[in-house]
Order: structure tokens, then C-alpha cells, then sequence
């Protein structure tokens, strides 16, 4: 009865040892886990700062992309008035061109007129013998006042022609300047895609990276929790396990046989050291046998 007390007291040691001893292997393991969750913690902080300069950034560029693209149109539009102005302008000067040269065609063939008539006699008196001299010195002074107003027409025209072939080079001048201006400015604005474009590219491999430090940190607190549960279920069972009624040292307390015959020399608990006088504590009981006396 006693060796079986003795075993069971044992195993229930033994018991409570692997107990405590899986139960700070589990706290150890759970405290690791918890140090990699605050980690990964830390981590997402510093993506989601990370990200939220990247947004910042990408705002201020949407916003410029928006300016020039308001600037592009402005000068879009400004370019097409410019190219209707000049073709406006370009049929102007055609329509001139077009009347002056019939003007001075004209002028030639009523020029070649007078001056035959002021050499040689007008050529109506062959034609027309019943006009009177008072008719033919009125009709030369119509062709002399036809032919002066045909030259100033023509000087009219050509002055005219001057100056709408300077307002066609200034327009041009002015397409040119503009045309270079809008050039100027889309390529501001690729340039300015572009980075959006690398921002965007940036922010995507933020998120792929805060994913997976969420995910992991989603492992991780899982793992934590069934640590945590195993731990309470360790600490549960050791609470929960009662002795087995009517056996153990204290149920057995004054029965049990002594391990070998002869004399207690020393008992368990506190005493005094007999030659220095210091408090010690037994955790044992000293017995003195005879040499040989086998122990049980």
C-alpha cells in the first residue's frame, strides 16, 4: 500500500512537472509570438505612412496634370483662332490678288489705249467718222479719268496686299510661337503622367506589401490565440485534478513505515544549527542504523 502511494504520488509529480514545463514552453512560444505580431505591427504603421505620402503626393500631381491640362486646352483653343484668323486672313489676300490682277490687266489694255490715241489720233475717229471733236475730247477725258481711277485702285489693292501679307507673317509668326508653346506644354504633362504613373506603381507595391504583413499578422494573432488557449486549457487541467481521496503522504501521515530500522538523528522543518546557531531548514528526516541494515 505504502509503494503504491508512493507511485501514484509520483505520477501525479511527474505530472504537474510536465505540466509546468509545457505550460512555460507555451508561454515561451507565446511571448515570441507576440513580440513577431508587435513587429509586424510596426511594419504596417510604416507602409500605411508610407502610403498616405504617396497619396499626398499623387494629389498635388493630379492636381498639376488638371492645371495643364485647363493651360492645353486655353492654348488649344487660342491656336485654332489663331489658324482660322490666318486662313481668314489667307483668303483676304487671295480674293486682293485675284482683283488686282484683273485691275491691272485692265489698266494695261486702257493704258495701251490712251497712248496710242495721244501718238497717233483717236482711233474712234477711223471708227466712228460722225463723232464730233467735242465728243472724242469728252470720251478721252472719261478714258483719262477710267485709267487714273484704275491706277490708284491698283496702288489701293497693292497697299492692301502689303499689309494682309504682314498680318499673314505676324499670324504665322504667332502660330509658330503658340505651336511651341503647346509642344512645350505636353511634354510638361507626359512628364508629369509619368510620375503619376511611378506613384501609382509605388503605392501598388505598398499595398502588396501591407497585405502581406496583414496576413501575417492575421497568422500570427491566430496562432497567438491558440497558444493562449492551450496555456488555459494547462492551467485548467492543473487546477481541476484533485488527489485521489484517502491516499497521498497526508492521508498516510503516521502510517508509513520507516526506510531502514534504527533512530530519527534529525526531523523536517526548521532548526538551529547546534555550533553557529543559524536558522536552517530540513527538507528531510536523517536516521541512523546499523552498518548494513538494508533500506526498504
Amino acid at each position: 500500500m505504502a509503494i503504491l502511494t508512493f507511485a501514484l504520488c509520483l505520477i501525479r509529480s511527474a505530472f504537474l512537472l510536465l505540466s509546468h514545463a509545457q505550460g512555460a514552453e507555451t508561454a515561451k512560444d507565446l511571448e515570441g509570438i507576440k513580440k513577431k505580431i508587435a513587429r509586424e505591427r510596426q511594419e504596417i504603421s510604416k507602409v500605411q505612412k508610407k502610403e498616405g505620402s504617396i497619396l499626398q503626393s499623387l494629389e498635388k500631381i493630379e492636381a498639376a496634370l488638371e492645371k495643364k491640362n485647363s493651360e492645353l486646352k486655353r492654348i488649344n483653343a487660342k491656336l485654332e483662332s489663331i489658324l482660322a484668323e490666318l486662313q481668314r486672313k489667307e483668303q483676304e489676300s487671295e480674293k486682293i490678288a485675284s482683283s488686282l490682277r484683273a485691275r491691272r490687266e485692265l489698266l494695261k489694255r486702257r493704258a495701251r489705249a490712251l497712248y496710242k490715241w495721244q501718238r497717233g489720233g483717236s482711233p474712234f475717229v477711223l471708227l466712228n467718222g460722225g463723232l464730233s471733236v467735242a465728243e472724242l475730247m469728252q470720251r478721252r477725258r472719261y478714258l483719262e479719268l477710267t485709267v487714273a481711277y484704275d491706277q490708284e485702285l491698283v496702288r489701293s489693292l497693292g497697299a492692301e496686299s502689303t499689309r494682309q501679307e504682314s498680318l499673314r507673317k505676324e499670324l504665322l509668326k504667332k502660330r509658330e510661337e503658340v505651336d511651341e508653346q503647346r509642344r512645350a506644354l505636353v511634354g510638361v504633362k507626359e512628364s508629369i503622367r509619368v510620375e503619376r504613373e511611378k506613384r501609382r506603381e509605388v503605392l501598388a507595391s505598398l499595398k502588396r506589401e501591407k497585405d502581406a504583413h496583414m496576413r501575417a499578422l492575421k497568422e500570427l494573432e491566430q496562432a497567438a490565440l491558440r497558444l493562449q488557449k492551450m496555456m488555459d486549457e494547462i492551467s485548467r487541467k492543473a487546477v481541476a485534478r484533485p488527489a485521489p481521496a484517502g491516499v497521498g503522504f497526508e492521508a498516510m501521515r503516521g502510517r508509513l513505515e520507516f526506510p531502514v530500522r534504527g533512530e530519527v538523528m534529525g526531523g523536517f522543518g526548521k532548526t538551529r544549527h547546534p555550533e553557529f546557531s543559524a536558522e536552517l531548514f530540513r527538507k528531510g528526516i536523517d536516521f541512523e542504523a546499523p552498518i548494513g541494515e538494508q533500506i526498504r
